[in-house]
């Protein structure tokens, strides 16, 4: 039991907390640091909830259960005066959430998928029937339109669409820019990471963490693709695409049109590479934290079970 409190209390912590936090990340920091921080601590939240449920329904102590145990009779912890019937209610509590996380969870993304799944397919066919590939960018269907832009459409067979204002109205440098921003989010898996947030807003919007991260994570991968087509390019080259095409270049997220001058500013740190050091600190982070979290919740948790179950 403690053992699923402890994955519970984590997951609450982060869930709660972990917006606040990762706000205050420092704006120097490259998009992707902060992309994968968003990500991995949603993907953290889940994951504790599910091991809470496994905890829980256990039929033996838990793999950890003895050594956490110790731990928590040397602070007192006194979760084993907890009567039964209190274990059996507690049990049944986390197991009634985080089923129904689980099937909310299921049933979203089944929806988003064949959603998704179905548009990207009639979006391709309608798009190869109006739209032509160039020898010079086999890899684009143009398309016939007098506003400049460009977008992508994911998924295993993504493809990248503009239309023909954007060859004429743009200067070649800024032009690249536009198409390597777009092949950046596909070459990046960044729609995977847009569904999973967008999954998760719908299947436990109480969370905070869960409610703000498609937001956040919409805009940081815009950045992200745009430093990615900075250094293929050039930062001028960039800036002077998010001035010609403005909103186009974000894709269909209307709350990420106000960030353009966000996304200007990002450029003057586009030579920052995260090392490899950074990518583990930035996925690790969120289970260090719940877990330092639960270790100072557990023992004032238990001591006020303790005195209800007295």
């Amino acid at each position: 039991m403690i053992v699923a409190t402890a994955h519970l209390v984590g997951a609450l912590l982060i869930g709660i907390a972990g917006p606040s936090v990762l706000r205050r990340l420092p704006a120097e920091w490259p998009p992707r640091l902060t992309l994968l921080a968003w990500v991995s601590s949603v993907t953290t939240t889940l994951g504790l909830l599910v091991l809470a449920a496994l905890s829980a329904l256990w039929p033996d102590p838990a793999p950890a259960e003895q050594f956490v145990t110790a731990i928590a009779r040397c602070a007192t912890v006194v979760f084993e005066a907890i009567r039964t019937d209190f274990n059996v209610l507690y049990v049944i509590i986390v197991v009634a959430i985080v089923s129904v996380v689980v099937f909310r969870t299921t049933r979203s993304w089944m929806r988003y998928a064949l959603r998704s799944g179905k548009i990207r397919r009639l979006h391709r066919d309608m798009v190869a029937v109006v739209g032509d590939v160039e020898p010079d960018s086999p890899d684009v269907l143009w398309i016939s339109h007098p506003q400049p832009m460009a977008y992508c459409v994911g998924g295993r067979s993504g493809f990248v669409v503009a239309t023909t204002a954007l060859r004429t109205d743009l200067p070649a440098e800024a032009r690249e820019a536009v198409l390597a921003h777009e092949f950046a989010h596909l070459r990046s898996h960044h729609h995977r990471m847009i569904g999973l947030c967008s999954v998760v807003a719908v299947s436990l919007p109480i969370l905070p963490l869960f409610r703000q991260a498609p937001h956040a994570v919409s805009i940081l991968t815009e950045m992200d693709a745009d430093l990615a087509a900075a250094r293929q390019t050039s930062p001028s080259a960039v800036r002077r695409a998010l001035l010609h095409v403005g909103t186009t270049l974000v894709g269909d997220d209307a709350a990420a049109t106000d960030s353009t001058s966000q996304r200007v500013r990002s450029l003057d740190n586009y030579t920052i590479r995260p090392t490899v050091s950074a990518y583990i600190a930035a996925c690790c982070a969120p289970l260090f934290l719940s877990v330092v979290g639960a270790a100072i919740a557990l023992p004032a948790l238990s001591i006020l079970v303790h005195g209800l179950t007295a």
